[in-house]
């Protein structure tokens, strides 16, 4: 047998080559490039060809299968960049290679700790004799969440090994696995990113994997560090661990001028001295403001019967520094009736998937909105929005397509049409975080009520 390896690295590969021919009599040529139209003839006269990942076309498979290639050894464990179709339809065989995955789980821990425990900054630190505490207090992995996407051989194994270390798992797979249930709780892909403190993925590249971790899947972790800080201020006050319970997710950069949440605790502090003695703990852009006693069953989330978001525009034709990251600056003047007669269109119970994130997940799309309300208040517009419930960047989108009809790309009398159609291509842009805002809350308990 003769081998053809196209990528081979002499600084390393070709040794072990060399090793094999000896000990087992195959024969073999290589080239450190990749396969190209000019190089494919370098396999006449080899029986198998062998590439680490590179881009091979069906041509070249055709072109090498002409030449008596029956075999293409993949010198990775993935295969994706062989057209598997062609290489079937020529009977050529592939292969790749295999490793036990314990390798793989311990690095993957590894990175996980020396990330937590800030060990890059630890390390630079001291190769320069900077042996100061300020920026190296790390995390305590036993007190983070870890979110695994993708419990194939690896994954389970990243899970069974940090088990040990006592945090809190949350797992993600279209397949779950028994093994890693007595582990780790299988949850939704938008719940992992929410809860998450550390997410490790190991998953196969695929075109539906492609860009799993994206800006829209990095938007939902960031919101929940209000939840996050909450826990940490309030575990400190009441001497033991706090989950919190929050009213909502919102967009990152979104702002909330009310904000709900709850917890269960055995401490006897006076519930009116709460606030004063959390908020020595929190950052200065988060307040509490109230604490109140709440039956058992109360749910931040679940207890809520409607929401109303608010979204402000800056019109003018100059900018408001003021405003920066507080309003979106539109220099266009917008014309206020216009815009109510898109929004009041979107009034009442619909499906709302044509408004939506693509890729997010939910049980349905079907949501209720209660009002819609354009004002202008001076250069100030404000969109104010009230639903039993809204989907990821919902309001944003809606007030993108209320944009939109205002600028006469689209009628008003044409937005239940694009609802219907349920095609988020047909809407308006998602307009830009910054300008959008948690409101109010409506609860049974009035005490809650902002």
């Amino acid at each position: 047998m003769k081998i053809m390896f196209y990528t081979l690295r002499p600084f390393d590969e070709q040794q072990y080559c060399e090793s094999y021919k000896q000990q087992y009599g195959i024969d073999y040529t290589g080239t450190p490039g990749v396969p190209t139209p000019e190089n494919l003839h370098l396999a006449e006269g080899c029986d198998a060809v062998s590439t680490n990942p590179c881009a091979i076309r069906p041509e070249y498979l055709e072109a090498w299968a002409r030449m008596g290639v029956k075999y293409l050894p993949c010198r990775s464990i993935g295969y994706d960049h062989i057209p598997l179709d062609t290489a079937k339809k020529l009977g050529m065989r592939i292969s790749h290679s295999h490793y036990p995955p314990e390798g793989v789980a311990n690095y993957t821990i590894m990175l996980i700790l020396m990330c937590t425990r800030k060990m890059n900054q630890i390390m630079l630190r001291a190769n320069v004799q900077d042996y100061s505490l300020p920026g190296k207090m790390g995390r305590d992995i036993s007190d983070c969440t870890v979110g695994v996407i993708g419990t194939g051989k690896i994954g389970q194994t990243v899970v069974r090994n940090l088990s040990g270390f006592g945090c809190k798992m949350l797992a993600y797979d279209l397949y779950p696995n028994d093994a890693v249930k007595k582990y780790a709780d299988y949850v939704t892909l938008d719940e992992l990113y929410a809860r998450s403190d550390v997410i490790t993925l190991h998953t196969n590249a695929t075109a539906e994997n492609h860009h799993l971790i994206n800006s829209d899947a990095i938007a939902k972790m960031i919101p929940f560090e209000l939840n996050v800080t909450l826990e940490r201020a309030l575990s400190t006050v009441v001497c033991h661990p706090v989950k919190c319970t929050g009213a909502g997710r919102t967009d990152a950069g979104v702002h909330a001028e009310v904000y709900v949440a709850n917890f269960r605790t055995t401490s006897t502090i006076p519930c009116d001295r709460l606030p004063l003695a959390v908020n020595t703990r929190l950052p200065d852009d988060i307040v509490v403001v109230r604490a109140v006693q709440v039956p058992m069953e109360f749910n931040a989330i679940g207890s809520c019967r409607k929401k109303e978001y608010t979204y402000r525009i800056y019109n003018s034709r100059l900018g408001n520094a003021f405003y920066v990251d507080r309003a979106w600056f539109y220099p266009k003047h917008l014309d206020e009736s216009v815009m109510q007669r898109a929004a009041s269109q979107f009034v009442g119970t619909h499906d709302f998937r044509a408004v939506r994130s693509v890729g997010t997940e939910t049980r349905t799309t079907v949501r209720t909105v209660h009002y819609f309300q354009v004002e202008r208040k001076g250069e100030l517009i404000e969109c104010r929005v009230c639903a039993d419930g809204f989907l990821y960047n919902m309001v944003r989108a809606i007030t993108g397509t209320v944009l939109y009809a205002a600028e006469g790309k689209f009628r008003p009398e044409d937005i239940p049409a694009i609802l219907e159609s349920r095609d988020r291509t047909l809407a308006g842009p998602t307009v830009p975080p910054g300008g959008l805002y948690l409101t109010r809350l409506w609860y049974e308990d009035e005490r809650l009520n902002g």
